[in-house]
């Protein structure tokens, strides 16, 4: 192999690993700001659950029929609780905050504010309000 191949060689071998780097860190980018997790309204976890249940069980009509109340009345009640959950995480970083401004200055109590806006629209999505 002469030098100019060598060269050639090595010139590409470095091409793909700087490509191969910048494709890890765009994936690395984009896969790291995906949005959180919220879960599927009542009706389709209990579409979800009752189609995973009818499959892997192998249930009759008449049992998918037996069951469906159940698995929407245990998925409204998921809701519920999640909803009672979200809502005292709410008051408790409220009276976390109340708390902590007391020992603050004004501007950073505005800065204060807008942390706990930008911590909410992270959590619920710009139009939740509150």
């Amino acid at each position: 192999m002469n030098s100019l191949t060598r060269r050639t060689v090595l010139l590409y071998l470095l091409a793909i690993f700087v490509a191969g780097a910048a494709a890890g860190v765009a994936i690395g980018y984009v896969s790291g700001r995906k949005k959180n997790f919220h879960p599927p309204p009542p009706s389709e976890m209990a579409t979800l659950i009752r189609s995973h249940l009818e499959s892997r069980l192998g249930l009759s009509a008449a049992q998918v029929a037996k069951i469906q109340p159940v698995v929407e009345q245990s998925c409204a009640q998921l809701e519920c609780s999640q909803r009672e959950c979200r809502e005292q995480m709410f008051v408790t970083f409220q009276k976390m905050h109340e708390r902590i401004a007391e020992h603050l200055t004004p501007e950073q109590r505005v800065k204060l504010a807008e942390m706990e806006k930008e911590r909410r629209e992270r959590a619920c999505g710009p139009h939740h309000g509150r």
